[in-house]
């Protein structure tokens, strides 16, 4: 009788053992991983998506054995309607965030109503306030068209101190789209209020040149300056409407010549208030080919001159450089020494001897001149202002 107990105690073991070799390790280990995910939420999405990657590599044996694969379909299922009902909430608050419309709403309608356009049909037909979102884009619309139509109205009447007024309203249509300027009730009066001021100021132009007067002076600098700013503000197109552009291209002319003539005259003034050169010349060629150089010249400066330098250049007959013979120099420097007061000089026949030798020289050219002040000032005159002091 005991042996048969045991026997049939045995046959009992070996069948449990049996039936728990009908589960494998990697069964076992999925549906673990199935157990542990849970109650399913939004952050469910790494221990389903592990879940399944253990479950898809189990082989057909395997498979015998798992127990929670409807449970983790059942979890996979729950969690796409959590991702879809997330997404329709973001939507749905995207618009409740655009709250009262404004023109400073725009971003904020951007923003929603590209968070609804992001969702497909299906999804898009649950969003419940879409309603606002196009509510709201309506609004906007309309705040932006009269937008532009009051600071069209704010130009009033047109004038010269309209620009402001009308690049304004320019500047406010240039903030938004084609639709929104299209509906724009009051758009010609824009374009009416541009095409008045220019002519006012094509006009204002005209008269300023027109003030010029027909004689040009010197004291005409205002007006002409006044007229030439206005002229150079208008476009080009507008430039092209002055009915007296030539007026004040001629007046301009004028003016520059009479300033340059003025300030040659100065610069001329200038020089003679320095030095008056009264005398560059030579003597003949003596029978040893040598000239005598003669210079004369008065202080016309209040100040008293300690020394004055000059230099001269010989030419022949045909104009080229005709060099000393002993002296190569192109220029030839001589020194005068002072003092000399104002009105002083040298004068009658003062000469320069026994430097210049050449049969050929035929002419001279005073061509450098410095002067030093007995106070250790010093000037040295330009070529051009060489040629203003001697008179």
């Amino acid at each position: 009788m005991m042996k048969r107990l045991l026997t049939m105690l045995l046959a009992a073991v070996i069948c449990l053992s049996l039936c728990a070799c009908g589960k494998t390790e990697a069964a076992q280990a999925a549906d673990d991983m199935i157990a542990a995910i849970g109650e399913v939420t939004l952050s469910s999405e790494s221990a389903i998506s592990a879940a399944e990657s253990a479950v898809a590599a189990l082989t057909d044996e395997d498979l015998k054995g798992l127990e929670g694969a409807g449970t983790l379909e059942q979890a996979r299922a729950a969690l796409e309607e959590l991702k879809k009902a997330k997404l329709i909430g973001d939507v749905e608050d995207a618009i409740a965030a655009i709250g009262e419309v404004s023109l400073d709403s725009g971003s904020a309608i951007s923003t929603a109503r590209k968070a609804y356009d992001s969702l497909d049909s299906a999804l898009q037909s649950s969003v419940s306030s879409y309603s606002v979102l196009t509510a709201a884009e309506d609004s906007f619309f309309s705040a932006q068209v009269k937008d532009i139509e009051g600071a069209i109205d704010a130009i009033g009447t047109v004038t010269l101190d309209s620009v402001d007024a009308i690049e304004n309203a320019r500047t406010v249509c240039g903030k938004y789209d084609t639709p929104v300027l299209e509906a724009v009730g009051n758009y010609d009066k824009l374009s009416a209020a541009e095409a008045r001021l220019s002519e006012l100021k094509i006009e204002g132009v005209q008269e300023l040149i027109g003030a010029i007067g027909a004689e040009v002076t010197l004291d005409s600098a205002g007006s002409l300056e006044a007229a030439q700013a206005a002229f150079d503000a208008l476009s080009a197109e507008e430039q092209g409407k002055v009915a007296n552009a030539e007026a004040l291209s001629t007046a301009s002319a004028q003016y520059a010549e009479l300033q340059a003539a003025a300030e040659l005259q100065a610069e001329i003034d200038e020089a003679r208030g320095i030095i008056r050169v009264t005398r560059v010349s030579f003597s003949s060629p003596d029978s040893a080919g040598g000239v005598e150089l003669y210079f004369n010249f008065v202080n016309n400066s209040e100040k008293t001159i300690k020394y004055v330098t000059f230099g001269v250049t010989f030419y022949n007959s045909v104009g080229d450089v005709a060099k000393c013979k002993y002296k190569k120099d192109t220029i030839n420097y001589c020194t005068e020494t002072g003092p000399y007061e104002k009105g002083e000089g040298l004068s009658g026949t003062n000469w320069y001897w026994g430097d210049y030798y050449n049969w050929e020289i035929a002419s001279c050219e005073l061509v450098y001149l410095n002067i030093e002040y007995m106070d250790g000032s010093e000037v040295t005159l330009t070529q051009d202002q060489i040629g203003y002091v001697q008179y």
